[in-house]
């Protein structure tokens, strides 16, 4: 069983993720006292945008003639032309 997320990731010259706030490009991080954050317009040259897919799988076993969930995989991959090849990393995973 799984399902898939995609969108976008905006990142920086440092590879550093900003989301979309308020029509801006904001980057938001701790530094040790405060959270700290820093914007940039959304057609800023400093910013790639990204494609990225995440693919969530959960494998299941039988147990006791039961059927369970035992097993969590999640997969991701950031390419930045739709006809790059696609090299998933593990993000996470689980056993249940």
């Amino acid at each position: 069983m799984g399902d898939v997320s995609y969108g976008y990731a905006y990142r920086d010259k440092q590879y550093r993720v900003y989301h979309i706030k308020e029509g801006r490009l904001r980057h938001k991080h701790h530094n040790g006292r405060e959270w700290v954050s820093e914007w940039l317009p959304l057609d800023s040259p400093e910013i790639t945008r990204y494609y990225r897919i995440i693919l969530h799988l959960r494998l299941t076993g039988d147990e006791d003639g039961e059927e369970r969930d035992y097993m969590g995989l999640d997969l991701i991959a950031e390419f930045m032309e739709l006809g790059d090849p696609l090299e998933f990393e593990i993000l996470s995973h689980d056993v249940i």
